[in-house]
């Protein structure tokens, strides 16, 4: 596993939902990757108020969590699935595992803090609780020195990112929503994690449920549920855990979530 490096991505943060569905509509994977972003700055395809901020929306919004990195085949089931008008709310949860997933900072704050508070009942949270998170973390941890106005406007970037996912609800004054996450999305997150999980216990207890405020004991119920609805094939005995898929990929996945279980 690499090691962690917290990086400054969501200083300028936002979920991005709508500009992401926009460039998703116009991605074209045959089209050289830098001649495609000069082409969205130069047409202002996004309307922004400057190329520089296309090119950054572009760059690390887009390609960075649903193109080039870890999740380098998210846009296929993404593409599919907004083309299909599936529900916003299950093209938004997978948006959000993908982006938490290449994000160290992000991914760290919402699993060792946000969850937390929320099963302590602390739902009330401020730009300034993810700040003394950054305080707290080991100073190895960082890219780079972090000057108070870039913690801060990172503090403020989470806040806003995590509202836009729907992790988040309030404008000035913000709490932990009482987050939903639909089924057909977890079914989605749960074979990624069967991708590159061993054991059926071990993909219940994987710490990658917590970005969804789940604890063990919801996985369960959920996986049962995606059984029940066809996603996918759940069996246990005891501790002895089987789960089953019946794709090769997420974009076979994804057509089954648009036209609904079997």
């Amino acid at each position: 596993m690499a090691e962690k490096k917290y990086m400054t991505w969501l200083a300028h943060g936002g979920a991005f939902i709508d500009e992401t569905r926009i460039l998703l509509d116009i991605f074209d994977p045959a089209v050289d990757i830098n001649t495609w972003v000069e082409h969205i700055v130069r047409k202002n395809v996004l309307g922004k108020r400057s190329r520089s901020w296309t090119n950054e929306i572009v760059k690390r919004y887009f390609l960075a969590r649903f193109v080039t990195k870890e999740s380098s085949y998210a846009w296929k089931a993404l593409k599919f699935l907004c083309a299909k008008n599936v529900d916003l709310s299950i093209i938004r949860s997978i948006m959000y595992y993908h982006t938490a997933k290449i994000d160290d900072f992000f991914y760290d704050f919402v699993i060792l803090d946000l969850f937390d508070r929320y099963y302590a009942g602390q739902l009330a949270i401020s730009s300034g609780d993810v700040y003394k998170f950054i305080e707290s973390a080991k100073p190895g941890m960082f890219d780079q020195m972090w000057s108070d106005s870039v913690k801060g406007r990172l503090s403020r970037g989470v806040m806003s990112t995590l509202r836009d996912f729907g992790i988040l609800e309030g404008k000035s004054k913000k709490q932990i929503a009482n987050f939903y996450l639909p089924i057909e999305a977890f079914a989605y997150v749960a074979f990624l994690i069967h991708s590159r999980v061993s054991t059926g216990e071990l993909i219940i207890q994987n710490e990658d449920w917590k970005l969804f405020l789940l604890k063990p004991q919801a996985v369960e119920r959920m996986f049962l549920e995606s059984h029940q609805t066809g996603y996918l094939k759940y069996h246990a005995a005891g501790r002895l855990i089987r789960i089953e898929f019946p794709y090769h990929s997420t974009e076979e996945l994804a057509h089954d979530i648009a036209s609904g279980a079997y």
